[in-house]
């Protein structure tokens, strides 16, 4: 399966019966499989999520999503092509030798998204906050806090006082600023020497 096509094959006593490769469309598959009264199908759990085996169970047909992990392999077969997995997958299914996950719900899915995105933004603002603070220790400008709180856009909940020069010596930037703005604030530093910004800071 690809988000654009699916490559379909047929098999019965281990006899190949039909092979082609169909667009990714619900209606065009389902014409297809129900040709065939009666067949089981298979498909490996993959990005294109169980759209299409929640299609294929209301229509009536029995459908198995399965492990890509746990498909058996022969020692040395490393080629991998769309068509000798779509053989695979058929003759491994007929004799019961593939192993079914689990399918969660829609309400399951959606819950698992939430917490999967969650994690991921959690991730983001962990590596931003690390390159924030290696870049101000490359200049010599210590991070006012350590402390990061979950202020509107992400900034220390305390002020951050910018250095140095006579332009930006009484300017300070509020947790309500914007984050770039911030960056550019320290970034304009970064050409006032050592000693001059302790002198003014």
């Amino acid at each position: 399966m690809h988000k654009s096509s699916v490559r379909l094959a047929a098999m019965r006593d281990g006899e190949l019966l039909r092979e082609t490769t169909l667009g990714y469309d619900h209606t065009q598959l389902l014409s297809e499989v129900q040709a065939w009264p009666g067949a089981r199908v298979c498909q490996e759990a993959g990005p294109t999520g169980f759209g299409l085996h929640r299609a294929l169970l209301a229509a009536g047909v029995d459908s198995v999503i399965v492990a890509p992990g746990l498909v058996p392999s022969r020692p040395g077969d490393r080629v991998k092509t769309d068509k000798r997995d779509a053989r695979r997958l058929a003759a491994l299914h007929a004799a019961g030798l593939l192993t079914e996950i689990f399918v969660p719900s829609p309400e399951h899915e959606a819950l698992r998204d939430l917490v999967r995105a969650r994690e991921g933004a959690r991730l983001d603002r962990m590596r931003a906050r690390h390159r924030l603070g290696k870049f101000c220790l490359r200049h010599e400008r210590a991070m006012p806090t350590t402390r990061w709180g979950t202020t509107a856009h992400g900034l220390p909940a305390r002020s951050l006082r910018c250095p140095a020069s006579s332009r930006h010596s009484t300017t300070t930037c509020s947790p309500s600023t914007r984050s770039t703005a911030a960056l550019r604030c320290w970034r304009q530093s970064c050409s006032v020497s050592p000693a001059r910004a302790r002198t003014a800071s």
